[in-house]
C-alpha cells in the first residue's frame, strides 16, 4: 500500500500532485552553479518522489504541466511539456512494477537510483537533445551534443538518484513496520481473545466446581445425619433387644419356674384343699407370665416396625 493522506483517492493523488508539482517549481529557481561542471538544479526530486504518492496515471499528466514553469522560452510549451511527460510516465510504469515485487526496502530503493540514473540518460537528456536537434535543425551532432550536456548533470543526476532511492527506503522501511505492527495487533487481539476464551472457561469450571463442592458438602451433611440417625435407631434396637434378653432370662424365668414348681407340688397333693390354694397361685403365676410375654411381643413388634 502506498503512503498517502487518509481522503478518498482522487483527492490524495491531486493533493501530492499539487505539492510536489510546486516543490519542483520552487527547486528550478535555485540554481548550482558547480566549479567545473555547470549549472543545475533539482527540480526533478519532486517529480520523482510524487511518483511513489501517487495511485492513477492521469496524476502524471497534471505533474508534467508543473515542469512548463520555468522553461526554455525558445521551446514550445508543448514540447517541454513531452520532453517530461513520457520519461515520467515510463518511470511510473516501471514503479508500479517494482513496487508490486516482494523486494526488501534496501533492495527497492537500489534498483531506484538505477532507474533515476536511466530516467536521465535514456529518457530524459535523449528527448531534450532531440527536441535542441529539431529546433536547431541539426540532426548529425546528436551524440556530440548528448556528450556535451551529460556533464553538467552528472551532480543533478546523482543527487536526484540517491535522494529519491533513499526517500524510497525511508517510506518502505515504514510501510513494512506498519505491516508488521498490524499483525502483531492481530496476533494480540487473536491471542487476547483466546485467553478470554479461555479465563471464561476456567471460570465456567470453577463456578460448575464450586457447584459439585457445595453439592458435596450438602450430601455430606445428609450423609452425616443419616449416619446419625442410623445410629440412634441402631442403639435403640440393641436397647430393646438388651430389655428383651433380660426380660427372657430374668422376668420370664421366675413365673415360669413358679408354675413349675406348683406343677409339681400338685402332683404331690391330694388334698382337694390344697390343690384349690395352689391353683390360686398357679393362675397368679400364669397371669404374670402373660403380662411378661404381651410386653415381649411390644418389643418385637417395635423392632419389627420401628415406625
Amino acid at each position: 500500500m502506498r503512503p498517502g493522506l487518509r481522503w478518498f483517492p482522487i483527492q490524495n493523488d491531486l493533493t501530492y500532485t499539487v505539492l510536489f508539482g510546486l516543490s519542483s517549481i520552487v527547486l528550478s529557481q535555485v540554481q548550482f552553479h558547480i566549479p567545473g561542471v555547470g549549472e543545475s538544479n533539482l527540480r526533478e526530486i519532486p517529480l520523482l518522489i510524487c511518483i511513489f504518492h501517487v495511485r492513477r496515471y492521469y496524476s502524471v499528466f497534471i505533474l508534467g504541466l508543473f515542469t512548463l514553469f520555468g522553461s526554455s522560452a525558445q521551446v514550445s510549451y508543448w514540447t517541454a511539456y513531452v520532453v517530461h511527460l513520457v520519461p515520467l510516465l515510463t518511470v511510473a510504469v516501471i514503479f508500479q512494477f517494482l513496487d508490486k515485487r516482494p523486494y526488501s526496502p534496501i533492495g527497492k530503493g537500489a534498483i531506484w537510483m538505477l532507474v533515476a540514473l536511466a530516467y536521465y540518460i535514456l529518457l530524459l537528456l535523449p528527448f531534450v537533445v532531440f527536441t535542441i536537434s529539431l529546433r536547431t535543425g541539426n540532426h548529425d551532432g546528436f551524440w556530440t551534443l548528448y556528450q556535451s550536456i551529460l556533464p553538467p548533470l552528472r551532480f543533478e543526476m546523482i543527487t536526484s538518484a540517491l535522494v529519491t532511492g533513499l526517500y524510497l527506503m525511508q517510506i518502505q522501511t515504514h510501510q513494512a513496520l506498519e505491516g508488521q505492527n498490524k499483525n502483531l495487533e492481530l496476533v494480540v487481539d487473536t491471542r487476547t481473545k483466546e485467553l478470554k476464551e479461555a479465563n471464561d472457561e476456567l471460570q465456567s469450571l470453577n463456578e460448575e466446581l464450586t457447584a459439585s463442592n457445595e453439592g458435596i458438602k450438602k450430601l455430606n451433611e445428609n450423609l452425616e445425619q443419616m449416619v446419625k440417625d442410623r445410629t440412634e435407631q441402631i442403639n435403640n434396637q440393641l436397647n430393646r433387644l438388651r430389655k428383651y434378653a433380660y426380660m427372657n432370662s430374668h422376668e420370664l424365668r421366675a413365673p415360669l419356674s413358679r408354675i413349675l414348681g406348683l406343677i409339681a407340688l400338685m402332683k404331690q397333693e391330694a388334698d382337694l384343699h390344697q390343690w384349690n390354694e395352689l391353683l390360686t397361685y398357679l393362675q397368679g403365676s400364669s397371669e404374670e407370665l402373660d403380662q411378661i410375654v404381651r410386653e415381649m411381643n411390644q418389643l418385637l413388634d417395635k423392632e419389627i416396625n420401628p415406625s
